[in-house]
């Protein structure tokens, strides 16, 4: 049977983005090696991220991957830090860089791109209470929008404080 990997389990989460980068779980070996003077191959690192039998990934070597998938320029570098928060009923957001015209107008896209975001969740949510059940599957399609929904709040709201801050308020 083949095992589904899920963007609601921070272990999924973290290996999916490992295996999408160049040199994939071998590379992340050898980084964890060499940063925690202790050797790691690949195949030890793979059972660890799948939480295989007795084999765990320390706390420790978590934040290193994290790291490397952050040298390596991944846009889902944290969405492991995010999905970790969320199993805990907490949420992880990365302090809000804001880009792009800083004028009003900037704000008025935002607020139109926070209402494609919704539609989204919308559609998502309609899509899985169809059945009057949601499976895992659609666990992970609303988890996806809604971290696309949340990501533009704290965009808008960082503009929000920064246009004030332009303006003396």
């Amino acid at each position: 049977m083949t095992y589904k990997y899920r963007e609601t389990e921070p272990l999924d989460v973290l290996y999916n983005a490992i295996r999408a980068t160049p040199g994939g779980v071998t590379d992340a070996a050898n980084y964890l090696s060499a940063r925690r003077s202790r050797q790691i191959s690949a195949e030890n690192l793979r059972l660890r991220l799948r939480n295989e039998g007795d084999n765990r990934l320390s706390f420790e070597m978590f934040d290193l991957l994290i790291e490397w998938l952050e040298e390596r320029g991944r846009p889902d570098a944290r969405d492991a830090i995010a999905a970790f928060a969320a199993q805990h009923g907490m949420r992880a957001v990365p302090m809000a860089q804001i880009s792009g015209d800083q004028c009003v107008s900037s704000l008025a896209r935002d607020a139109l791109t926070l209402g494609q975001h919704c539609g989204a969740v919308a559609a998502e949510v309609v899509a899985a209470i169809d059945d009057k059940r949601i499976t895992l599957d659609e666990q992970d399609a609303i988890t996806r929008v809604v971290r696309d929904t949340q990501e533009t709040l704290d965009g808008l709201l960082a503009r929000v404080k920064h246009l004030a801050a332009q303006h003396g308020a």
